[in-house]
């Protein structure tokens, strides 16, 4: 279960809305399920699926790192939610490995993408220049939302990249062990520095993986 917080006072006064889980975009098209929706004075409950595996952040720290195996199921499992949300118009716009979910306690790729805090419909006649808004975590956005150029749907493949990257090297492909997530400014400007500059940390590839640079 997740709760939000109230924005809206008058909120709580809506009635009870139920999702069908069975309907067929929600069936398995790699985005986590809302079963149920219920307010209270101050707060929103959305009941969602349960994801018995953690988030792939979790994993991956037990793991070190993922083998190119089952680094390419997974990301296969993530392009493929990112593509189904694209047919819709919306852009999620923070993909990262703390917002999978993995399903099963045993596997490490049957995943579902969760948290849609900065998701936006775009326009699908334009999408290249339809969005404008900083958001996002720093290591993972391209470098028109660094620039603050208007940038279009392929954000989220940006981010894709960048997670694919993570999972196999253990590592933020945007600066090496300097992950950033906006606690110290000067961590995020070289953070943004290295995304404008494409300076990704190859050095890290060990010679067994070198194939996967070609990715």
């Amino acid at each position: 279960m997740e709760i939000l917080r109230s924005l809206n006072p008058n909120a709580h006064k809506k009635s009870k809305q139920t999702f069908n889980s069975s309907d067929t975009d929600t069936k398995d098209n790699g985005i986590i399920n809302i079963i149920d929706f219920y307010p209270s004075p101050d707060k929103y409950h959305i009941v969602m699926e349960l994801a018995r595996g953690g988030d792939v952040f979790d994993r991956l720290a037990k793991r070190k790192v993922y083998t190119e195996k089952h680094a390419r199921d997974l990301a296969k499992r993530m392009l493929e939610s990112i593509a189904f949300l694209h047919s819709k118009g919306i852009a999620h716009r923070d993909i990262k490995p703390e917002n999978l979910l993995l399903m099963d306690e045993n596997s490490d790729t049957q995943l579902k993408l969760a948290d849609f805090g900065f998701a936006r419909k775009f326009n699908m006649d334009r999408p290249d220049d339809s969005m404008k808004t900083k958001c996002g975590t720093p290591a993972f956005v391209p470098p028109e939302l660094v620039l603050g150029r208007k940038y279009g749907p392929k954000c989220d493949v940006w981010s894709a990249g960048c997670t694919l990257f993570m999972l196999l090297v253990s590592l933020c492909c945007a600066g090496g062990f300097i992950i950033c997530f906006g606690v110290f400014i000067v961590a995020r400007v070289m953070c943004f520095a290295h995304i404008l500059c494409t300076l990704f940390m190859y050095s890290v590839w060990s010679s067994p993986i070198q194939c996967q640079k070609g990715w």
